[in-house]
């Protein structure tokens, strides 16, 4: 099936949890690449702000709020960042496909 035989929905949806999918292996492995560019401050410990861009521009970022800020989150989440990610993900998709389904009604009127 093609990308563009897809309805709107779908591609919203596919296209927003796509993109959290993605951020979240690029914040990730971030952490595990940037101390190999960087060098490491006076205590050892490299730099902690090189994945900084990736997390401020990331779909996570609502979602890194809320567990920090809720406890049912935090214990929820607390053992896998790849369960975090792929909530974020499901929520993601609800909310393209949403905006997706909207411009179609949009576009029919």
């Amino acid at each position: 099936m093609l990308w563009t035989k897809w309805p709107y929905w779908l591609r919203g949806g596919v296209i927003a949890a796509g993109l959290t999918i993605v951020s979240g292996l690029v914040i990730f492995s971030c952490g595990q690449i940037a101390p190999h560019f960087m060098e490491a401050d006076i205590s050892g410990e490299s730099a902690g702000f090189a994945c900084l861009p990736f997390a401020i521009i990331s779909p996570l970022l609502p979602f890194e709020i809320l567990t920090d800020t809720n406890p049912f989150f935090h214990s929820l989440f607390f053992e896998s960042k790849w369960l975090f990610v792929l909530f974020s993900a499901a929520v993601w998709f609800i909310v393209g496909a949403t905006i997706g389904a909207l411009v179609k009604f949009y576009q029919s009127l």
